[in-house]
């Protein structure tokens, strides 16, 4: 198994858990296996036009993946125009099976240190060639696992 951390925009509910990709990382997508572990960490804001759904950033996830990467099922998913105007095409998914609680990580210098990451890095743009998929070393994941386990609702 190999550990995993991606990014989330929130969206209204039911809120899908996917891994999604823009057009460039298909090839990252192809190293996501099934079963291995996921953390997602959610933005406080959606940058789409259309979408004004706002969450506390940090809101953490950790879902498995249930299958190999795919066109994206749900067409809204496949374009998103960002408030810059720019259109920023996501064809691809990994779709995930959650198992689970949500739970809070919040984004201070604990992180930044696990994921040897500057003091104050946005979380944008990271991991292989900038895709915002990062593969975790056992250490971060377990680490990272200590902060979201102690932030699930018991």
């Amino acid at each position: 198994m190999r550990y995993w951390l991606t990014t989330h925009y929130p969206w209204p509910p039911p809120v899908t858990w996917h891994v999604y990709l823009q057009v460039q990382f298909e090839d990252v997508g192809r190293w996501l296996g099934v079963g291995d572990q996921v953390l997602f960490y959610e933005f406080k804001h959606n940058p789409s036009g259309r979408e004004r759904h706002e969450s506390s950033e940090g809101k953490a996830l950790l879902p498995k993946l249930k299958s190999r990467i795919r066109c994206a099922a749900a067409p809204d998913k496949r374009n998103l125009i960002i408030t810059t105007g720019r259109q920023v095409k996501w064809p691809w998914e990994v779709p995930t099976r959650v198992e689970g609680d949500t739970g809070f990580v919040s984004q201070d210098r604990r992180i930044y240190r696990i994921l040897q990451f500057e003091s104050g890095y946005r979380m944008r743009g990271f991991g292989s060639r900038g895709s915002g998929v990062k593969e975790l070393d056992e250490a971060q994941y377990r680490e990272l696992m200590d902060l979201y386990q102690h932030s699930v609702p018991k």
